[in-house]
């Protein structure tokens, strides 16, 4: 496993211990401009990412594969980033 991929599961790894310690503690709060701020709790991170990793599988990209992402810097990028490394 190379270095990348190793400091890639050890987040994955402590957001999934952080969600079962402090669920609702925020991690992070996004800016919506009119609509205000969003909210972000481990817990939300954690159940987030895991359904963006099983769309991933869903769609037949495994570990080891290569994929794009573009999109806006907002909640489901984190999500992405995040379910794309677990």
């Amino acid at each position: 496993m190379s270095k990348t991929h190793l400091n890639q599961a050890i987040a994955a790894h402590f957001v999934e211990m952080k969600s079962d310690e402090s669920p609702d503690k925020v991690i992070y709060i996004f800016e919506r401009g009119e609509k205000g701020e969003e909210i972000i709790t481990y817990k939300d991170l954690y159940e987030n990412s895991n359904k963006f990793a099983r769309l991933l599988l869903d769609n037949g990209i495994g570990q080891g594969d290569s994929y794009g992402v573009f999109m806006r810097n907002d909640p489901e990028f984190v999500y992405a980033l995040l379910g794309g490394n677990t």
